[in-house]
């Protein structure tokens, strides 16, 4: 008995702490060198994060902070060069070759900038599609994709090919996509970054409510301050460490949010009043 219980600890991957955890993320002393010929690049520089179960975490900061790197390790794709990554309890260093691709398929969901989607298949295939590596059967497959359309609003574009989908629409199917086999963790990178303000506003309203209303962990690295106004914290990265946020940061964010929102509003009506008035022109120049 002995023997086959010390057999299973090797076998298995090792947890964070004793116990049950609410922090369903932990970056301990993160340290990422990627290295090309003789060059090194620091991309993230003994970087410290927690995320609790079911918080909507946004993670700001310029272009090549180590935003996307966060979420490549924290998702199993990267590894640090040193530290560790803890997930769901579980050390993802302590994973072998197989244990990772379960972990990328069953702990995380990753939505991307450019939705990833297959131009060749249809939306309900495009979602169906991750579930194939979890051995559900051709029914359990279809119903599952049927859930996930109808929760994204989407149930009557499920015949339709990415290119007949609005970039708003797209970005909904790669969420449902992303969750089709149950992940309690979603990983979004810039996922507003390709839609206009009132598609992006709708995919954050999408994102909170997966955190909200179905206890779904959410952290999402992008450049749109208007995640301010939707998510749980917002943290900055800068150098490859994050910056010190207090209480304030997150309310001065948000008013930022607010006053581009104001402006993109008076922008579209003073367009609509341009149109208006083109229109009223040409009628008054045939009479």
């Amino acid at each position: 008995m002995t023997e086959m219980k010390m057999e299973r600890e090797r076998d298995e991957p090792r947890t964070g702490a004793e116990g049950p955890d609410k922090a369903a993320v932990k970056v301990n002393d993160a340290i990422k060198i990627y290295k090309t010929g003789e060059l090194e690049v620091v991309a993230l520089r003994g970087l410290n994060l927690e995320v609790s179960k079911g918080e909507f975490v946004a993670i700001m900061g310029p272009s090549g902070c180590g935003k996307t790197t966060l979420l490549n390790l924290i998702g199993g794709m990267d590894r640090p060069t040193v530290g560790s990554i803890i997930v769901n309890n579980t050390d993802l260093s302590e994973l072998d070759t197989d244990q990772a691709c379960d972990f990328r398929a069953n702990t995380v969901g990753f939505v991307f900038q450019f939705f990833n989607l297959l131009p060749e298949l249809t939306a309900r295939e495009n979602v169906e599609l991750p579930t194939r590596i979890s051995n559900l059967g051709r029914k359990e497959r279809e119903t599952r994709a049927q859930e996930l359309l109808e929760l994204v609003d989407l149930e009557e574009r499920g015949a339709h090919k990415p290119s007949q989908l609005s970039g708003g629409e797209q970005q909904r199917i790669a969420i449902a996509a992303a969750l089709a086999n149950h992940p309690p963790i979603l990983l979004a990178d810039e996922p507003t970054g390709e839609l206009d303000s009132e598609a992006g506003a709708g995919i954050l309203d999408l994102l909170r409510k997966l955190s909200k209303e179905e206890g779904r962990t959410i952290i999402v690295a992008t450049h749109d301050i208007r995640v301010a106004r939707y998510a749980d914290r917002v943290l900055r990265i800068l150098d490859g460490e994050i910056l010190t946020q207090g209480p304030e940061d997150l309310t001065r964010l948000s008013q930022e949010a607010s006053q581009r929102e104001e402006i993109e509003q008076l922008r579209n009506r003073v367009s609509e009043l341009t149109d208006t008035l083109t229109r009223i022109r040409q009628s008054l120049a045939k009479t």
